[in-house]
C-alpha cells in the first residue's frame, strides 16, 4: 500500500511537472496511466468492501423459523472458510433449512474462491428456493462473484434482481459501485445518494460517492461528501487515500486535515508530514510549510520525494516572483 501511494504521489508531481512545460501531449498520457493506476486499487477496494458488507450483513440476519445455524455457519462466521465447507456440504437439512444451507455453503465458496462450485450452487438456488430472502441473496451473492470476475455488467444486472426482491442497503451501495465501474456516473450517483441517506457513518460509502460527483464535476457536493467521510475515518491508511484523492481534486484544506489526523494517530509519520508540508504550500501556507519541511530535510536529507518537492515549490515561487 505505501508504494502504491508514493507511486501515485510521483506520477501526479511528474504531470504537474510536465504541465508548467506546457507539454500537454505527454500530460495526456501520463493522466490516463494514472487513471488507469487508481482504478485498478479502487476496483480492489471495492470488490473487498462489497464480499465483507454482504457476508456481514447475511451473517447478521435475525434468526427465524426459516433461519439455519449450525457449525458450518459458525466456521463462516469465524473466516475459516475450509471447515466451513467441509461441514456445510456434510450436514443435514429439510424444506427451507435446506436453502439456507445451501446459501450459507455459495457464500463460504465464493469467499474461498471456489469459482465453479459458487456458480453452481448460487444458480441452483435461484431457480428452486421458494425463500424470498434465499433468492435475493443468491442474486446478491452472484453479483459478487461477478464483479470479483470483473464482469461488472453481469453483476448489475444481478443486483438489480436482488433489488426487486428486497432492496437491501447494501444491494443499492453494490450497483452504486457497479455503475461508477461502468462509467454510468449519473445511476451510480442515484445510488450513493440513497445509500448514504440511509447509511451515514460508512466512510467508504462517503468518499465512493465522492468520486461520484467529482466525476460528475459537482465538486462542491464532493467536498462535503468527503469532510463527511474524514469525521468518520479513524485508519490511516483511509485518511491518506482521502488525502491523495483531495489534493488531486484541489482540496487542499481536506488533505491537511486528513494529515494531521494521520500524525496525531502516530503511524506513517514522515509520509504524512511530507503530505502535511506539500498540501500546506499548496493551499499558499507557506510560512507553515517550510518549518517542516526543514525538520524532514534534517531527518531524512537524502529523501528524493522531500527534495523533488521543495525543488517543484522553487520553481513556483520563481515563476510567481518573475510575474509580480
Amino acid at each position: 500500500m505505501e508504494k502504491w501511494m508514493t507511486d501515485w504521489q510521483d506520477a501526479y508531481k511528474e504531470i504537474c511537472t510536465l504541465i508548467e512545460k506546457g507539454d500537454t501531449n505527454h500530460v495526456w498520457i501520463e493522466l490516463n496511466k494514472l487513471e488507469q493506476k487508481s482504478a485498478k486499487v479502487l476496483d480492489l477496494w471495492s470488490v473487498m468492501d462489497e464480499k465483507v458488507a454482504l457476508i456481514k450483513e447475511h451473517l447478521a440476519h435475525e434468526p427465524s423459523v426459516n433461519g439455519y445455524q449450525s457449525m458450518g455457519t459458525v466456521y463462516l462466521e469465524q473466516n475459516q472458510l475450509k471447515r466451513a465447507v467441509l461441514s456445510l456440504e456434510q450436514e443435514q437439512a429439510a424444506g427451507v433449512n435446506e436453502e439456507w444451507r445451501r446459501l450459507f455453503l455459495a457464500y463460504a465458496h465464493l469467499m474461498n474462491g471456489s469459482n465453479n462450485q459458487t456458480i453452481e450452487q448460487f444458480m441452483y438456488l435461484i431457480q428452486t428456493a421458494k425463500d424470498e430472502s434465499v433468492r435475493h441473496f443468491s442474486f446478491a451473492g452472484l453479483g459478487c462473484y461477478y464483479t470479483v470476475n470483473h464482469q461488472v455488467d453481469r453483476a448489475a444486472e444481478l443486483f438489480e434482481q436482488a433489488k426487486l426482491l428486497t432492496p437491501t442497503s447494501d444491494v443499492v451501495y453494490n450497483l452504486g459501485v457497479c455503475y461508477y465501474l461502468i462509467g454510468a456516473m449519473d445511476v451510480s450517483a442515484e445510488h450513493f445518494e440513497q445509500y448514504t441517506m440511509h447509511v451515514q457513518q460508512d466512510g467508504e460509502a462517503l468518499c465512493f460517492h465522492g468520486m461520484v460527483r467529482a466525476r460528475l464535476d459537482q465538486f462542491e457536493h464532493a467536498k462535503q461528501l468527503w469532510e463527511r467521510a474524514l469525521e468518520v475515518y479513524t485508519t490511516s491508511e483511509d485518511m491518506i487515500r482521502l488525502a491523495l484523492m483531495s489534493e488531486w481534486y484541489g482540496f487542499f484544506e481536506i488533505a491537511i486535515k486528513c494529515y494531521q489526523k494521520v500524525i496525531a494517530l502516530g503511524e506513517e509519520e514522515t509520509f504524512a508530514m511530507h503530505g502535511l508540508a506539500w498540501n500546506l504550500a499548496l493551499n499558499d501556507q507557506l510560512r507553515l510549510a517550510w518549518p517542516i519541511f526543514d525538520r524532514l530535510l534534517k531527518e531524512h536529507p537524502h529523501d528524493p520525494h522531500v527534495r523533488r518537492s521543495l525543488q517543484h515549490l522553487g520553481k513556483l515561487a520563481e515563476e510567481k516572483n518573475s510575474m509580480n
